[in-house]
């Protein structure tokens, strides 16, 4: 395609041709979760987006929250108070598991997503979690490597990562491109 990259725009980075990562395959009924978003405040309040694709007139969907592998709450609906929530910092990045069922006629979906409960803001006087002042110290990383390209394993981008974060003290980095 004459459009994409490198050879049709002007582009700033060489995009690579292949499957470079584990692929896998999903088979879904008719009605399915298309997509699951949430978002978990400091004050311990969920917020939950769902979008359902099919026709399935008879669709019903609940939600199941755990949190070091105990229940915390079932619920149906899209917003959810959590009593003690245990918020996430990067000292301490504590995440609870939101797990999403859909039942109907076409069959049963599901999908899960990790979720930290947190209020980052952005202020003249600096960058605040949960409140607290944080001095953001951060680079930029690429995900390629000499005569490999991005065709490294799990285990040598984690190593990247932990470079950045244990070695290097970053507590934020800016992925490119990816």
């Amino acid at each position: 395609d004459p459009l994409v990259p490198p050879f049709g725009r002007v582009v700033d980075y060489l995009t690579f041709a292949g499957i470079y990562r584990g692929v896998h395959l999903e088979a879904r009924p008719k009605t399915y979760i298309k997509s699951l978003h949430a978002e978990g405040d400091k004050k311990g309040v969920l917020h939950v987006e769902s979008i359902i694709e099919g026709k399935a007139r008879d669709a019903d969907i609940s939600y199941r929250l755990t949190f070091g592998g105990k229940l915390v709450k079932e619920f149906k609906t899209p917003t959810l108070q959590v009593p003690s929530v245990a918020l996430w910092n990067p000292k301490t990045p504590y995440l609870y598991r939101l797990e999403a069922t859909l039942k109907s006629s076409d069959g049963v979906d599901s999908l899960s997503l990790m979720v930290g409960f947190r209020e980052a803001k952005f202020t003249p006087e600096g960058f605040f979690l949960n409140g607290q002042k944080i001095k953001l110290i951060g680079l930029n990383r690429h995900q390629n490597y000499p005569y490999v390209g991005p065709a490294m394993p799990d285990s040598a981008q984690r190593e990247d990562a932990d470079i950045l974060k244990m070695r290097l003290g970053c507590n934020v980095v800016r992925t490119s491109h990816y």
